[in-house]
């Protein structure tokens, strides 16, 4: 399993940054380098989940040990206001400092993701724009106005910002976490806090697993977690436990991974992916959509039969993610 980085920076918490991992493949290795993306949270997996009973799949109602579960049907999650404004900002301070002023509605949340984009321990933006436009003329002997253009829309987003002014605001939003009046910063600091393997923790994924907060459910990787406690193997033979069966092939191994990831991407709001694609971006492989990216990145094929598997799964962990249910994981 690929390993995770983690470096301590001083900017207002403790921010760390995590290389996600590599999403498995049969031979063949994705096209683009995989982005090195700044977190505030990490999740490592649980620790000594019990191993499934045997029993029914979830998907004939029950959970692994055969006890009925309660009728749920296909969920469709709510984006967010900020979430939704964030997918759009052009302007990321001014996006920052009004969204502080609605903590009740998550405010500060959407701004520590928003100033994530922007922090000042990351690459110079200006000059990686420069940098990927070159890479591309390099690679590909020419490039599109429309395709520099969208590169270097990325800096110009955080090029309003002051020097230590990202610092400053960034500690303004993790105040308001700390002290709970962002409850949604509030769940992402105190799973932070915690140490893996202990009821604390535990506690920490159960509440955002139940938060009904796709944005953060995503940010944390929290699912990615769930799948990784029950993945083993090594080289080029892994096994995945999920909803009650086992999973060995590449392609299936992969789509439940991109079904993660989906199933808290939802429209109308900003989750994980939208963070990588702008880093993707910068790096000169810029995708006209999530789907796109998840196909080239995470499944690894254009085939529209993958990408339906990826959703088939992405449907399953919903339904499960309403009922509360966990063992879906296991």
């Amino acid at each position: 399993m690929s390993t995770v980085k983690v470096t301590v920076v001083a900017v207002a918490s403790a921010l760390v940054s995590v290389t996600l991992w590599n999403w498995l493949s049969d031979d063949a290795q994705p096209v683009v380098p995989r982005v090195e993306v700044v977190k505030h949270y990490v999740v490592a997996p649980p620790s000594a989940l019990a191993e499934p009973p045997a029993g029914p799949s979830l998907n004939a109602g029950t959970t692994p040990s055969g006890a009925p579960l309660p009728a749920a049907v296909p969920v469709q999650p709510k984006g967010s206001e900020l979430g939704a404004k964030l997918l759009q900002v052009t302007d990321v301070k001014a996006f920052v400092l009004e969204a502080l002023k609605q903590p009740e509605k998550g405010g500060a949340y959407y701004a520590d993701r928003a100033l994530t984009q922007c922090s000042e321990n990351r690459l110079d933006l200006p000059a990686s724009a420069d940098e990927a436009i070159q890479e591309i003329v390099a690679r590909e002997s020419t490039i599109t106005q429309e395709r520099m253009d969208k590169i270097n829309a990325i800096p110009a987003r955080c090029s309003q910002f002051a020097e230590g002014e990202i610092a400053a605001l960034n500690a303004e939003a993790w105040e308001k976490g700390l002290d709970g009046s962002d409850p949604v910063l509030a769940l992402g600091i105190k799973l932070g806090s915690t140490r893996t393997g202990t009821p604390e923790r535990e506690k920490a994924i159960d509440d955002i697993y139940k938060s009904g907060n796709m944005s953060l459910i995503s940010e944390t990787r929290l699912l990615s977690g769930l799948l990784e406690a029950t993945l083993t193997g090594e080289g080029d033979a892994w096994t995945q436990r999920f909803n009650g069966q086992i999973y060995t092939d590449g392609p299936d191994l992969r789509a439940i991974k991109a079904g993660a990831e989906l199933s808290v991407c939802i429209e109308g709001d900003y989750c994980a992916l939208d963070e990588q694609l702008l880093l993707t971006c910068l790096r000169g492989f810029c995708y006209s959509s999530r789907e796109e990216f998840v196909r080239q990145q995470m499944l690894l094929t254009s085939d529209p039969a993958e990408y339906a598997k990826a959703l088939k799964f992405a449907e399953q962990i919903r339904v499960a993610m309403a009922r509360g249910d966990r063992s879906i994981f296991r």
